[in-house]
């Protein structure tokens, strides 16, 4: 009888874990999972185009983007409104409001001052 709950016991557990691992790598988007940086090309203000390099960390939720020229940026979540919006603040109080395109594509807003930087898949030389 003991072993029987036991063994009940184990079997709940693991789908418990399971569900919750499931929910968690469904709240972050599909490269946000990875905490290794992914190189891309960053599209700034429609005029500059380079590469870049962006590195996503789970906890804290920050993320950064080193551009090919040196430059770089750290953003902290403020707010995680979905899957596809997201706000950011980054390191110099700026506020960067994330979002995901219907095509895959990802790109930050700087409502403030008209800035922005995207992340297309494809389409760009860099």
């Amino acid at each position: 009888m003991r072993l029987n709950v036991l063994s009940t016991f184990s079997s709940a557990l693991l789908i418990v874990a399971t569900f919750s691992l499931c929910l968690n790598r469904a709240y972050f988007p599909v490269e946000a999972r990875a905490a290794e940086e992914v190189k891309s090309c960053c599209v700034y203000n429609d005029e500059l185009q380079m590469p870049c390099w962006r590195n996503y960390q789970r906890w804290p939720k920050t993320f950064s983007i080193r551009w090919q020229d040196g430059v770089s940026m750290k953003y902290d979540l403020v707010e995680d409104i979905d899957t596809h919006h997201k706000i950011f603040k980054d390191r110099l109080g700026g506020i960067w409001y994330w979002y995901l395109t219907l095509n895959g594509n990802t790109g930050l807003e700087n409502k403030k001052n008209g800035n922005h930087i995207f992340f297309p898949l494809r389409g760009y030389n860099c």
